[in-house]
């Protein structure tokens, strides 16, 4: 685990606590990616500090993303929190599903098969609008497969983009579909069916399901 703080660095996560200061989100994650090698076989985590799971206990997300064979995921939003798509929210009696784009926040995880289209960071991105859909162009090309789990989700705290002026992000956000040839985030927010639902033991994408 590898932490930023934005203010005082709490006593008992000073030896996880690897950078301190104001700045913008995408540069400073990157730069805890970028403060000691990361394992080739290690799966990446991009987890913001107002998000939560859902459920107490020890999570099934990295197991059901694995099992669904996604090279980007993110765990789905629980319903009544404050999300940008409704495509994140839950889907209910529903495993998880492919989609053609995986928010880049409040939480994702990208895969070792993913991680030369993620990294490094575009140094155009400040809090991250238009990343996705570069994920989204570049998974595409390189035939990845991003998806939401449901069968995890989290509590996203507070209000979107409250915390920062949008009129920059938003440019990034245009920029990033233009150059993917895209003309509407619509195109993305479609959802390839099918889904894993509950009463299946397997993803129907799977060969052996």
């Amino acid at each position: 685990m590898r932490l930023h703080a934005l203010d005082d660095v709490h006593d008992t996560l000073a030896d996880r606590t690897l950078g301190q200061g104001r700045g913008a989100r995408m540069p400073l994650l990157g730069s805890l990616v970028d403060a000691a090698p990361v394992p080739t076989d290690a799966w990446i985590v991009l987890f913001d500090d107002d998000a939560q799971f859902a459920r107490r206990g020890t999570t099934r997300f990295f197991d059901v993303a694995v099992r669904a064979g996604f090279d980007i995921a993110q765990p789905a939003i629980d319903p009544g929190q404050p999300h940008s798509y409704s495509l994140t929210l839950v889907r209910f009696l529903s495993i998880a599903r492919r989609s053609l784009m995986v928010e880049v926040g409040p939480v994702v995880a990208i895969a070792p098969t993913a991680r030369d289209i993620v990294l490094p960071f575009p140094d155009w991105s400040t809090m991250g609008w238009g990343v996705d859909v570069q994920w989204a162009d570049r998974a595409r090309r390189a035939g990845l497969t991003l998806g939401i789990v449901d069968a995890e989700p989290v509590l996203h705290h507070g209000a979107i983009a409250a915390a920062y002026e949008t009129s920059r992000e938003a440019a990034s956000f245009d920029r990033a579909l233009r150059d993917a040839g895209i003309s509407s985030i619509d195109e993305l927010l479609k959802w390839p069916r099918p889904r894993w639902s509950l009463w299946r033991r397997e993803p129907p994408w799977n060969p052996q399901s």
